[in-house]
């Protein structure tokens, strides 16, 4: 009786301090806006930390962003022009002016520019074509010589060329092109990857060997091996997933393994997603983004992944819970000040009377 009654005063001053300033009540999202507006420093895009440095990657990963969770983004001409200046004669992107073209900027360039509106054909016409065309040359292939002629041949696979493969073959569909591919020896090489057991080398060979397939319309050797081996990195305690078997979990891994079992469309199959749900939304710092476990601080590549790892698992609509309700959310140090000027003397009155119960 006692102990209820102290509860029921606990919620009713934390329903009364909502109306009196309902700034208290804000959502998971509102948090996620206010860490974008954070690091939109300046017009021209958006920074990976508040009081960072633009980047291109960040800008797009803030549009994208923005885009599925329905956030208005302002002056976006702004950083249309940002991206103009970023481009070099060659078509690639930089982050510095006058500096070479970088793959994975340009990479980021392009996705950006279909969040600002543009179309295949738009996006086209700025010449990014000619750049990752002649650049994977170098990046993808060996230049092997037989004889008195030399042919073209695959790189090794490495969890890095994998990552190339999946990015230039995704630039190419964004831009409405069709670029020469060994289909066939790279194909073969990627499903070759797959031990005779069903598990691979390590996490990352088995996620990008399977999304660099799925990007190609091609299926591994044995599709249900692939699911059964990425869920064994899985923490059926958190729902997390890691990058080695009873390693800790990470917010990177969860999104990885994600993506690759939405590839084989193997999402249901997933144990423990009311637990991996949870465990992505305890990474969001009060009233602002997301921060990995390995992390340092807030930041928008983790934000992204939190977004992205809510969006596969069908869970956006977590982030419109008020912060103060959620599991392991904070309560606003306000709302101790201000209930407990209510609270001391409501709790001393509760025992004024229970002491006289006795008597």
């Amino acid at each position: 009786m006692y102990r209820d009654k102290v509860i029921s005063t606990m919620m009713f001053l934390i329903c009364l301090t909502f109306l009196l300033n309902p700034s208290f009540a804000l959502t998971r999202q509102d948090g996620v806006d206010r860490f974008l507006q954070d690091t939109r420093t300046s017009i021209s895009g958006y920074s990976p930390t508040i009081s960072g440095e633009i980047t291109i990657k960040a800008t797009t990963e803030a549009l994208e962003i923005s885009t599925l969770l329905g956030l208005p983004v302002n002056n976006t001409l702004g950083i249309l022009l940002h991206y103009q200046d970023s481009q070099n004669s060659d078509g690639g992107f930089h982050n510095q002016t006058s500096k070479s073209s970088n793959w994975q900027v340009t990479y980021y360039a392009a996705l950006g520019l279909q969040y600002l509106g543009l179309n295949s054909t738009r996006i086209s016409n700025w010449g990014i074509f000619e750049y990752t065309n002649s650049t994977a040359t170098s990046l993808l292939y060996n230049n092997v010589t037989v004889g008195n002629s030399s042919k073209l041949e695959i790189k090794p696979l490495s969890t890095s060329i994998m990552k190339s493969w999946y990015e230039y073959i995704k630039m190419n569909i964004l831009l409405g092109r069709l670029p020469t591919i060994p289909f066939q020896e790279l194909s073969n090489s990627l499903k070759a990857l797959q031990y005779k057991n069903g598990s691979y080398l390590n996490f990352q060979t088995a996620i990008w060997s399977n999304l660099v397939l799925n990007s190609l319309n091609v299926k591994p050797r044995d599709a249900l091996a692939v699911g059964e081996y990425i869920r064994a990195f899985q923490n059926s305690t958190t729902g997390g997933f890691s990058n080695k078997i009873n390693g800790s979990e990470t917010l990177q891994s969860s999104y990885l393994a994600l993506l690759a079992l939405s590839s084989l469309n193997q999402l249901k199959s997933l144990d423990h997603k009311k637990e991996l749900t949870t465990f992505i939304i305890n990474l969001q710092e009060p009233r602002s983004g997301f921060k990995d476990t390995t992390s340092q601080k807030v930041n928008m590549e983790d934000t992204w992944y939190a977004i992205q790892s809510l969006l596969l698992l069908n869970k956006l609509t977590e982030l419109s819970a008020p912060e103060v309700l959620l599991t392991q959310g904070f309560v606003p140090y306000q709302i101790l000040g201000i209930s407990g000027i209510f609270i001391i003397p409501i709790f001393k009155k509760i025992r004024k009377i229970k002491s006289s119960n006795y008597l």
